[in-house]
């Protein structure tokens, strides 16, 4: 005896993949960070981030070379900071904690 199946396919092409899903997350964080770092190089570009330096301060943000290291330095370190939030597997940013963590380490560097 023969049992027939009458049975119909259905693929679902919409929907995004277990690994597009996890680059996606990655991908959202390291875009995010991308915008952060071009937040911090335009606030370093303005006069703005004067206002960092105590009332009273010894340091001379008039001179050039003084602000241009000043802004060097909060660069570097804000950059190297947003590079470790990004430098870790993309499947760990599929775990909700890592993910929100993460952000929110971003989102202190551009502090």
């Amino acid at each position: 005896s023969v049992l027939l199946i009458k049975t119909r396919l259905n693929v679902n092409l919409r929907s995004l993949t277990i690994e597009q899903v996890i680059a996606k997350r990655h991908g959202m964080v390291k875009e995010m960070c991308s915008n952060l770092e071009h937040e911090v190089r335009s606030f370093l570009a303005g006069d703005s981030w004067k206002s960092l330096t105590p009332p009273g301060s010894t340091v001379d943000l008039g001179s050039d070379d003084e602000a241009a290291l000043i802004r060097q330095a909060v660069q570097e370190v804000t950059y190297a900071r947003l590079q470790d939030v990004t430098a870790h597997d993309p499947q760990a940013f599929n775990k909700d904690a890592f993910l929100q963590e993460k952000i929110a380490e971003a989102l202190a560097a551009k502090e």
